[in-house]
């Protein structure tokens, strides 16, 4: 069962994922992620404690890996997929959190106490045996540098960066979905204003609540709320560029950390945006990698080895490639 002092909000998380599937085909690739990380969460062999903050790592008991400790924010439910991602990654492929099958690497590994790790372990929880602790800092980060393989990153940066080419253009951020009026907005400011969870104002921003139907009321044509859209659209486009760049640079600079989760988190965004009900080539680019990410924990997951059938990351073209311009000469001198 889960523990930490959120794991109430975390089943009322997991709750929420579920009503987005109900929402979707089953083989839509958010519905395949949301079904992964929903069944990570029922799964009774794999420890998840649950605890604010914005960031994951693993647990282990007599030097074997028996979960993840995932601490995410609690208004945002794309950063609890982001987190649950990791722990995701850390079941599928055992490998300290890189996103791709790295082999039977054998790499010391040292603890230390519980309160070591900012945000990880830091305070025990009913239920949570005596002998789990997480690996040093140090050691945490050290052992991922080992598992890295230079070649699989580039593939995955190749991705993200043709990603990004996509991503740059606005009108892929237009929805139809409803905006909020200007008393919806006040009534939602007063709210924040009260809350102490969550004060990091960016976030505060991209709350699910401002972020699954926007900040204006569209029904008025007036200039003010046209250059209101326009500035929420361009609010939209930055932030996914602002995922899509640190997938690429990462806490350790590498791609293999944050591939899948900025993948997952981004995709469940733009579902809340209202933008899959059309989809376009954004949605379908995300869709596309975010499928092939799945499906390589998969093969990693189901063979209850951990050993990962499908192992090298593929590489997409999601942008077409460039096309010689109209030679307007040779049409004229041709006629």
């Amino acid at each position: 069962m889960p523990l930490g002092n959120f794991a109430a909000d975390a089943e009322t998380k997991i709750q929420k994922l579920q009503l987005i599937c109900g929402e979707l085909n089953a083989q839509d690739p958010l519905y395949l992620v949301l079904g992964e990380l929903i069944a990570l969460y029922n799964n009774p062999d794999f420890l998840l404690v649950f605890k604010p903050g914005n960031t994951a790592g693993p647990l282990y008991s007599d030097s074997q890996l028996i979960g993840c400790e995932v601490n995410y924010k609690s208004t945002l439910l794309h950063n609890f997929v982001h987190e649950m991602t990791h722990a995701s990654v850390l079941n599928c492929y055992r490998a300290d959190m890189i996103n791709y099958y790295s082999g039977n690497i054998a790499i010391p590994l040292e603890f230390g106490p519980l309160s070591d790790r900012t945000g990880i372990g830091s305070s025990r929880f009913i239920g949570l045996p005596e002998n789990v602790m997480p690996p040093l800092t140090g050691t945490l980060d050290a052992r991922q540098r080992a598992r890295i393989n230079p070649a699989y990153n580039r593939v995955l940066a190749a991705n993200l960066r043709a990603l990004k080419q996509i991503a740059t253009k606005e009108h892929y951020y237009k929805s139809s979905h409803q905006f909020k009026s200007d008393e919806q907005i006040k009534a939602i400011a007063d709210t924040l204003a009260e809350s102490t969870v969550d004060s990091d104002p960016y976030f505060l921003l991209v709350t699910e609540l401002q972020l699954d139907a926007g900040l204006i009321d569209r029904s008025a044509n007036n200039k003010e709320n046209k250059i209101n859209l326009n500035a929420e659209i361009t609010r939209r486009r930055n932030w996914v560029i602002e995922r899509i760049n640190y997938g690429l640079g990462s806490m350790l600079g590498n791609v293999g950390t944050e591939y899948d989760t900025i993948i997952n988190q981004t995709l469940l965004q733009l579902h809340q945006w209202g933008l899959n009900t059309t989809p376009n080539e954004l949605v379908t680019a995300f869709g596309k990698l975010a499928r092939e990410a799945h499906e390589r924990r998969m093969s990693a997951d189901n063979n209850g080895l951990h050993i990962a059938q499908i192992r090298q990351p593929r590489g997409f073209t999601l942008v077409n490639k460039w096309k010689k311009p109209f030679n307007v000469y040779k049409s004229l001198k041709s006629r």
